[in-house]
C-alpha cells in the first residue's frame, strides 16, 4: 500500500529561483553533490541488500504531480524524485529511454547494457548544467527534433570519440 509523504522542503530549482543570479556557488554545488552521492549510494546499497537481483519487478507505478512548496528553514538535500525510473531486464537494458533527453548517457542513446554509471553521468550532467547555466548538449536536428546522431556528435565534439 503506497503511503503519502510530507514535503521535505524546497527543491533545488526553487532554491535557485530565490538566489539572485539563479546559479549556485561552487561551494553549494560541492555540498549538494556530497549529499546527493551519499543518498544515491545508500539507496543502491539498501536495494541490493533487500533484493540482490539485477532487476526489480513492480506491479504498479504511480507518478505524482510536483507542487511548489513554501519556503522553509534550510535543510539538507534528499533524493526523493524517481519520476524517470524505469524497469529493465536482467542485463539492465530497458525497452525505452531511461533518462531525460539532453542528459542521456551513451548507453541509453545506443540502447546497450547499462549500470550505475548512468546515474553518475546523470548527476554530472545536472551539476554541469547548474554551473554552466545551460545544458551541454542540444541533441536536436535542424527540425528541432530529438536526434541521437546529433547527440552523439555533440558528445564526441566535447569529450572525443568513445572507445
Amino acid at each position: 500500500m503506497p503511503s503519502v509523504q510530507h514535503p521535505l522542503g524546497l527543491s533545488l530549482e526553487q532554491v535557485l529561483d530565490i538566489r539572485p543570479p539563479k546559479t549556485p556557488t561552487l561551494e553549494l554545488l560541492k555540498l549538494l553533490l556530497r549529499y546527493i552521492l551519499a543518498g544515491l549510494f545508500s539507496v543502491f546499497e539498501e536495494a541490493e541488500l533487500k533484493e540482490p537481483a539485477p532487476r526489480k519487478v513492480l506491479i504498479n507505478r504511480v507518478i505524482y504531480k510536483s507542487w511548489r512548496i513554501p519556503c522553509t528553514p534550510p535543510r539538507l538535500p534528499l533524493i526523493a524524485d524517481f519520476g524517470e525510473a524505469r524497469l529493465a531486464d536482467e542485463n539492465h537494458r530497458g525497452q525505452d529511454i531511461i533518462m531525460p533527453d539532453v542528459y542521456r548517457a551513451q548507453e541509453d542513446i545506443l540502447n546497450i547494457n547499462w549500470d550505475i554509471k548512468v546515474d553518475i553521468w546523470s548527476i554530472a550532467m545536472v551539476i554541469g548544467t547548474s554551473v554552466a547555466g545551460r545544458t551541454f548538449f542540444k541533441a536536436r536536428n535542424d527540425q528541432r527534433l530529438l536526434d541521437d546522431t546529433h547527440h552523439r556528435a555533440e558528445m564526441a565534439a566535447i569529450m572525443g570519440p568513445s572507445s
